[in-house]
Order: C-alpha cells, then structure tokens, then sequence
C-alpha cells in the first residue's frame, strides 16, 4: 500500500514538475500545492510506522528511511526531508528534487521520539 502510494505520487510529481520545467516556467503555486498534498499523503503514514519501527524500511530504490546516529535524515525516493535541529518543534523540510531542479515545498512537524 505504501509503496504504490510512494509510486503514484512520484509518477504524477514527475509529469507535472517536469512538464513545467520544459516549458520553461517554474512550477506554479498549485502544482506545488498538489506535490505537498502527495507528500503528506505519503510522509504521514511513513511517520507512523516510524512511530512503531524506528527502523529502515525496503525495498531501497522505492524508499529509504535512515534514521543515522544522532543525524536524522529521511529520504524518499522522489525528495528529501531533512531534520532541522535548531527548530523548537522537531521538524522535517520536504525538499523535491528531479533533474537536478530542486525545489522546498513545505515543512511538517514529526511527533515521534528520535533515539
């Protein structure tokens, strides 16, 4: 389940991003909007298996989740969500990338323990 959601929101991500990146524009503020609903559909749930886990989930190439020691750092296939230390409130930025254009499309509080 969660790797087809994993699937489908990078294929969707992918057409629109790239879409407008060959027509030269950026991407507007509801293709942003769409990706970060994607996103949340996705990082959500993630969390919460995280909750129980708290460890890497497979396969690899559709999603890694490496919590490193003392430098927490989630990957998703299609992005990044890196943990912000200095934030009060533990917090993740999902950052987007794809042929080498990247791009912030928002920030989520993560509610579990980091060990």
């Amino acid at each position: 389940m969660l790797t087809s959601l994993i699937e489908k929101a990078h294929s969707d991500f992918i057409s629109k991003y790239t879409k407008a990146v060959l027509d030269g524009s950026s991407p507007d503020h509801q293709t942003l909007q769409d990706c970060m609903q994607r996103v949340n559909a996705i990082y959500f749930p993630l969390l919460r298996v995280l909750q129980l886990n708290l460890v890497s989930l497979t396969p690899p190439q559709i999603l890694a989740v490496n919590i490193l020691h003392r430098q927490f750092v989630e990957e998703i296939a299609f992005g990044s969500a890196v943990f912000n230390k200095q934030s009060p409130v533990p917090r993740v930025t999902v950052r987007i990338e794809d042929r080498g254009h990247s791009v912030v499309v928002g920030s989520t509080v993560i509610y579990f323990p980091l060990k």
